[in-house]
Formats: C-alpha cells, sequence, structure tokens
C-alpha cells in the first residue's frame, strides 16, 4: 500500500472512531437524562403518595374530632 492511500485510510478510520466516540457520548447524555428523569418522577410520585398519607391522616383526625364533638354535644 502506498503512503498516500495509507495515510488516507488511517485518516478515514481516525473520523470513523470520533464519528462513534460522539455517538457515544450523546447515547451515554440520554441515558443518564433518563436516569435524572426516573429518579424526579419517582421523587413525585413519593411525595404525592406521602401528601395523600397527610390527607387521610386530616381526614381520619377530622372525623375523630366530629364524632367527639357530636358526643360532647350528646353528653355522653
Amino acid at each position: 500500500m502506498d503512503p498516500a492511500a495509507r495515510e488516507d485510510e488511517e485518516e478515514r478510520a481516525v473520523k470513523e472512531l470520533l464519528a462513534l466516540q460522539s455517538l457515544d457520548a450523546v447515547g451515554g447524555q440520554q441515558q443518564q437524562q433518563q436516569q435524572q428523569q426516573q429518579q424526579l418522577q419517582q421523587q413525585q410520585q413519593q411525595h404525592v403518595q406521602h401528601m395523600l398519607e397527610v390527607l387521610k391522616t386530616t381526614t381520619d383526625t377530622q372525623q375523630l374530632a366530629g364524632n367527639c364533638s357530636v358526643g360532647v354535644a350528646r353528653g355522653v
């Protein structure tokens, strides 16, 4: 293989390698973004779950307080 053809082939190989590395980097960023999005969704779900628990507790407490006032009003 003559030196010019060899140099062209090496240059082409380097360009291909750089292109592949660039694709890997983009793929890595997308994967990282997906992981962050999943974590955020998980945190939001936990927050919603917690708020539902708080609501349920508040409702239970109000129900209990309502029952107590009815009991007090009746003189029980």
